[in-house]
């Protein structure tokens, strides 16, 4: 693995229109362009045990940015649930999404006003980190954790639905996990957590674990940060081969993964806190985002 200091990485603020205020966010590839979908509390008009979860998008290359509504979703918590986003078919956003039902979370995929549950490898499971698997080759399949012991994919068959969760690899202490589907084969992305002081996670080793066409272990896993603790990440498909982007103590760091090459590190310091960070390649561009504690969303721009 080497390290260099690549010329700075500028992010700039996105401001959102009053009142709107993101408390997490993901970046989505649409057919117009790359759009910033975030999340943030409904009106608590409505009796219930919380406000409902609205996901919403901008377009960070508008001008006047116009917010556009896609879900609606009812919780018991106040808290946040998990969620990712991945483009349908017909490019508008599919969600897949951790509800709490008391004890534990399920999994749904919502595509426009149809609700599709995930189902569990055993009742008693609870199923975390809900991630779409990126690449050409995604299929609109979708990967979660099965508390911190097993990473589990849901593909998704040809006639709707999804199939029964199939187990892409077990261990312990898992905390992140992110599929990636590329031309020089598929690439699991697993984070193990340890204890230390948080930023929005707390930190870990991120490794990369080589599959082969059928889903199964084809090379040993390495680190993709060697190493280095970091804490939240996303990742995707470029064309040279896989980008991932970090949080980590002093900032965010850039690792490129090319087939038959050790890692390529990039690193950059920031001087305020973030929590949450997402990638969106996009032709020759990389897009990526990162959350502030505040509730701010920085942009940046990085060739792919």
């Amino acid at each position: 693995m080497s390290s260099a200091a690549p010329p700075p990485i500028t992010l700039s603020p996105l401001p959102l229109p009053p009142p709107h205020q993101a408390q997490r966010v993901r970046l989505m590839t649409a057919p117009a362009g790359v759009r910033a979908v975030f999340a943030e509390p409904g009106p608590a008009a409505v009796p219930g045990p919380a406000p409902p979860l609205l996901i919403e998008s901008v377009d960070p290359a508008a001008a006047a940015r116009t917010v556009t509504s896609h879900f609606n979703v009812p919780r018991l918590l106040r808290d946040i649930p998990e969620w990712d986003v991945a483009p349908g078919p017909a490019g508008q956003p599919r969600l897949v999404i951790a509800k709490f039902g008391g004890a534990l979370h399920s999994l749904s995929v919502l595509a426009g006003a149809t609700e599709q549950p995930l189902i569990p490898p055993r009742a008693s499971d609870d199923l975390l980190d809900p991630r779409f698997v990126r690449g050409a080759r995604a299929a609109g399949g979708v990967t979660a954790l099965v508390g911190d012991r097993q990473v589990v994919l849901f593909l998704a068959e040809p006639g709707g639905g999804y199939a029964r969760a199939q187990t892409l690899l077990s261990g312990d202490k898992l905390d992140g996990a992110l599929l990636l589907g590329g031309a020089a084969g598929w690439t699991l992305l697993v984070r193990r957590q340890e204890l230390g002081p948080r930023r929005g996670r707390f930190p870990g080793v991120l490794e990369a674990h080589p599959l082969g066409a059928n889903l199964a272990p084809a090379g040993a896993a390495f680190p993709v940060f060697g190493a280095e603790r970091i804490f939240d990440f996303d990742a995707d498909v470029t064309q040279g081969g896989i980008a991932v982007l970090a949080i980590t103590r002093q900032g965010f760091a850039l690792a490129r993964l090319v087939p038959g090459q050790p890692p390529r590190v990039e690193h950059q310091a920031h001087p305020a806190p973030m929590e949450m960070v997402s990638v969106a390649a996009a032709g020759p561009a990389l897009h990526v985002s990162f959350l502030s504690p505040q509730g701010g969303i920085l942009l940046g721009l990085i060739p792919s």
